[in-house]
C-alpha cells in the first residue's frame, strides 16, 4: 500500500511542472516548424503557400501526374517512384486503369530521368509505395483508380478557378 502511494505521488509531482508551465498540447515544436522548413507567416499567405506546397510536393520521392495526348494514348495516369538513385515510370490508361506497357526504370530522379513525360502534366495526390504498385500488376485497384479520378477533378476545377480569377482581373477597368 505505502509503495502504491509513493508512486502516486512521484506522478503527481511529475505532472505538476507541466500543468504549472502552461503548456499548449496544441503548440507545435520547432523541431516539428522546421519539417516543411517554411515559415508560418509565409504559409498564412495564400499565394506563397501554394508556391511553398508545390515545391514541398517537389522534393517527393514519389509522384502521380495526369497527362492528355501521351504518345498514342487520349489520357494517361503516369505514375514515379525514385528509389536508391534510380527512378521508375508506370502509365496507366486513364479510364480503364489498365498498365500500358512495361515499368520503366532510369537512372536520376523522375525529375530528370522523364523530364518529357512531366511537360503539360498535372500533379496529383496518392502515396502508394513501389511495391503496392508491383503487387497491382496490369491494373489498378478501383480504390486508387477514384482516389486519381477525384483528385484530377479537384485539379481541374481548381485550375478552371484560378484561370477565371484571372480573367476577371483582368476584365477590371484598373487593370488597363
Amino acid at each position: 500500500m505505502k509503495s502504491l502511494a509513493a508512486g502516486l505521488i512521484c506522478l503527481g509531482l511529475t505532472a505538476v511542472p507541466a500543468v504549472g508551465a502552461d503548456y499548449d498540447p496544441t503548440e507545435k515544436s520547432p523541431l516539428y516548424e522546421l519539417h516543411l522548413r517554411a515559415p508560418e507567416t509565409a504559409m498564412s499567405i495564400a499565394p506563397l503557400k501554394e508556391k511553398i506546397l508545390a515545391l514541398y510536393k517537389a522534393d517527393a520521392d514519389q509522384a502521380w501526374y495526369h497527362r492528355s495526348g501521351y504518345m498514342e494514348h487520349e489520357e494517361v495516369f503516369l505514375g514515379f517512384v525514385n528509389s536508391q538513385g534510380t527512378s521508375s515510370r508506370r502509365v496507366y490508361d486513364l479510364h480503364t486503369g489498365r498498365k500500358i506497357g512495361d515499368t520503366e526504370s532510369r537512372d536520376g530522379t523522375y525529375h530528370t530521368a522523364f523530364a518529357s513525360d512531366l511537360e503539360n502534366a498535372t500533379r496529383l495526390n496518392g502515396s502508394w509505395n513501389e511495391t503496392e504498385l508491383d503487387e497491382w500488376g496490369a491494373e489498378l485497384p478501383m480504390t486508387v483508380l477514384d482516389a486519381l479520378h477525384s483528385d484530377l477533378a479537384a485539379a481541374r476545377a481548381e485550375s478552371n478557378a484560378r484561370t477565371h480569377a484571372q480573367a476577371v482581373h483582368s476584365e477590371h477597368p484598373a487593370a488597363s
